[in-house]
């Protein structure tokens, strides 16, 4: 199981209780010429420093140990890890330290001894709280990977070098001593989520562009922030529109964009995201027009929030190309504090019959509109209709149809008003 030849990683299954093994130690010790080594899911025990001095000898001897996977290793105590860690922190050629889904609620300053480090991953760390200052003082650390790390203090006030990519949260960060932002060091991430926060920092159009984003096969899922009311060096609006994902994304989530309107890929956007399956517009205080959204053949969530430059939601949500929203189940509204009214029927091929807008839908939910109203009549959710906070408007739409059994729409498509109606006050809530 240790020979050397063709030896290039030993596997997690060999290894379920690596530290209380003197043998294992020694064995581990006399593969000189490992470059990766999988440890993940291991129970590590340091049991005393016998272990501990041997694991430490046996480390040393990995001289060209470029990769190390310590993902959900247990620990008897909380300190054993660090103390584990310290093991390897002369390790002269590291790149990769996976330390993912571990117990660590810091990171241990050992960790900056390890000169080539490049990647440090503490993916769902989930007792993290902080960053220290010391990553700033490794010149070779490039990435660290922060997925689910829940308790982490924000990014901004971790203090970090702009030059550092965390991820999947990316922060642009620039100042007004150079010409450029940070963003560019995305050129070559590509993974399948990303989020770029802080957008109002890009200082140019063309440092956007070099992003290249459109080239980034692997993507899924994509976040796009600005902060509110920050100052722009380059308009949201021109940023955006050289941000344009890959064709495999299926989920966005656009949050603080301050522009009228949208770019031109993201007015035809069925052409270039036909795989979209949720879409997320909040915060958007001046967009005036919803882009046809319906024409995305594939879009199973809408959620729009905070609006408050859309005063109506008609059949231009819907585009005119090919009926719309064939396969939305899922439709929220949430703070459109502007929004009078929502025409839930439109016609499509010059037939003269209406139609629902959401064809399939199952799930409807409705929070803080006050001066909205349904036109001609709710719309119908095969399972879940939701109402809550101020919506005067929205409960008289319900109301007033609400003695009949059946509401018939120009579809003549039943709609049953005893399906799934929640009125929840405020409150309640």
């Amino acid at each position: 199981m240790f020979q050397q030849t063709h030896q290039s990683e030993v596997f997690k299954r060999h290894f379920p209780y690596l530290l209380e093994d003197h043998d294992i130690i020694q064995a581990i010790g006399s593969l000189t010429k490992l470059q990766c080594l999988n440890l993940s899911e291991c129970s590590l025990f340091v049991r005393a420093d016998s272990h501990l001095s041997g694991m430490s000898e046996a480390m040393r001897n990995l001289t060209e140990l470029c990769y190390l996977n310590l993902s959900g290793c247990s620990t008897g105590v909380d300190e054993e890890l660090s103390i584990f860690l310290k093991c390897i922190s002369n390790l002269p050629n590291l790149e990769h330290l996976d330390l993912s889904n571990t117990g660590l609620t810091r990171v241990p300053d050992c960790i900056c001894s390890l000169r080539k480090l490049h990647t440090l991953d503490l993916s769902y760390c989930f007792r993290m709280k902080s960053l220290p200052a010391i990553l700033n003082e490794m010149d070779s650390l490039k990435f660290v990977h922060l997925k689910g790390c829940n308790q982490l203090e924000p990014l901004e006030e971790a203090g970090l070098n702009k030059k550092l990519i965390t991820l999947p949260r990316f922060l642009v960060q620039a100042d007004y001593h150079h010409s450029s932002s940070n963003l560019a060091l995305l050129h070559d991430v590509n993974r399948t989520d990303l989020v770029i926060s802080r957008l109002e920092n890009v200082k140019s159009v063309q440092e956007a562009r070099s992003v290249r984003l459109m080239e980034k096969g692997r993507m899924k899922e994509m976040k796009l922030n600005w902060t509110t009311d920050s100052e722009r060096f380059v308009e949201d609006v021109e940023v955006l529109g050289e941000l344009v994902p890959p064709i495999t994304l299926e989920m966005l989530y656009i949050d603080g964009y301050s522009s009228v309107r949208f770019p031109e890929w993201f007015t035809g956007i069925a052409d270039h995201l036909p795989n979209l399956n949720w879409i997320s517009l909040s915060n958007l205080p001046n967009c005036n027009a919803l882009p046809p959204l319906g024409q995305l053949p594939n879009l199973e969530g809408l959620y729009l929030s905070q609006m408050h430059g859309i005063w109506k939601i008609d059949r231009d949500l819907c585009g005119t190309r090919r009926p719309s929203f064939p396969r939305l189940k899922y439709f929220s509204l949430h703070k459109m504090e502007s929004l009078e009214v929502w025409y839930t029927t439109y016609s499509h091929g010059g037939d003269g019959v209406s139609k629902f807008m959401f064809p399939n839908l199952h799930v409807l939910l409705i929070n803080d509109c006050p001066n909205l109203r349904l036109k001609p009549c709710p719309h119908r959710a095969e399972e879940w209709w939701s109402i809550s906070g101020r919506c005067d408007g929205v409960i008289s739409s319900w109301e007033e149809t609400a003695s009949q059994t059946t509401i018939s729409s120009p579809s003549s498509a039943p709609v049953t008003t005893q399906r799934s109606c929640e009125h929840c006050p405020p409150s309640s809530r």
